[in-house]
């Protein structure tokens, strides 16, 4: 399921879902918009629900009182409400800013920086953030770095929950460089991409015997082509 409890998520219209699934499909999805059309779901198409229930493979709305069943096929996308994060500057580097295109925001380096081939180091981003509550960062190279500076994010994706928020918190890129020549990163250079995620809910863990699932082979199973 990729929803949770108290999401607010965009229900796709009844002509996106007709078009994406049509009436002619067996199973699960041809069922549900079936369903959609029978039963009173088509009035909520389009619009914007509550998450009240994971139920099963379903999710149960506050808007309609949770008496239809809603999949994760017949969501458009997670709706978010404006946030704030509180930003303390450690260098004088371009402020954060959120782009029109794209849902990444960059980050640059806040210092100048001379790697060798093999050098390890600890990049300065030059800020300190307090997340909102609820909320954790992903932080990834952008799609460019390695190209332009032969460096690569040593731990593949950065994760900062919101309790690393004091003043000296400092985001940092750990770089390893893989340039044979060596490279030149100057301070300001955007090196980095960060994203807000709301966090997973609480999860327990149950022991079985079996699982009901089946088996598909294994890690490493599905081949190249």
């Amino acid at each position: 399921m990729k929803y949770t409890v108290g999401d607010k998520v965009k229900i796709k219209s009844w002509e996106q879902m007709f078009q994406e699934f049509g009436t002619d499909i067996d199973g699960d999805i041809k069922c549900r918009t079936d369903i959609c059309f029978e039963n009173g779901m088509r009035k909520y198409c389009g619009e914007t629900m509550t998450i009240h229930e994971v139920y099963y493979d379903n999710y149960k709305m506050k808007e309609d009182n949770g008496i239809w069943a809603w999949s994760d096929e017949m969501i458009e996308y997670l709706v978010c409400d404006d946030v704030t994060i509180d930003v303390k500057y450690h260098a004088d580097i371009a402020h954060l800013e959120k782009i029109e295109q794209g849902d990444w925001i960059d980050l640059r380096s806040a210092e100048d920086v001379i790697l060798n081939f093999g050098d390890y180091k600890m990049i300065s981003l030059g800020v300190a953030m307090q997340l909102p509550e609820g909320y954790e960062a992903h932080v990834a190279p952008r799609s460019s770095t390695f190209k332009n500076f032969g460096i690569i994010l040593v731990n593949g994706i950065g994760i900062i929950d919101n309790s690393y928020c004091g003043d000296d918190d400092i985001w940092r890129f750990p770089a390893l460089c893989l340039k044979q020549e060596g490279t030149v990163i100057k301070k300001g250079d955007r090196i980095a991409q960060f994203r807000i995620v709301k966090k997973q809910p609480d999860i327990r863990f149950k022991e079985v015997e079996h699982l009901e699932g089946t088996n598909r082979g294994g890690i490493g199973s599905t081949g190249v082509n």
